[in-house]
């Protein structure tokens, strides 16, 4: 049962706003931006991009993700961001 609750603290909302500053921080240092991975309500799917940072709207903090080669920018709920990445 351990192991069930270290996953869902895990997956708070403070923990993943500090391993995304985290690797924000870490990016900048080697001259990249972090890559995230996020689960897409859509097509069922997690989907990979670039991290641009966060944004509160309506009372909720988002973030904010560049998909790479398509060029636009979307905005996803802190608790669908899967994966981390530097």
């Amino acid at each position: 049962m351990k192991g069930f609750t270290e996953f869902l603290n895990e997956q708070s909302e403070d923990n993943i706003k500090k391993k995304l500053k985290l690797a924000m921080a870490k990016a900048k240092r080697k001259g990249r931006q972090p890559k995230v991975g996020y689960h897409d309500k859509k097509t069922n799917k997690v989907i990979s991009g670039e991290y641009q940072g966060l944004i509160q709207m309506h009372g909720f903090t988002y973030a904010k993700i560049q998909e790479p080669g398509k060029g636009y920018m979307s905005t996803v709920p802190l608790p669908d961001i899967r994966t981390v990445n530097v």
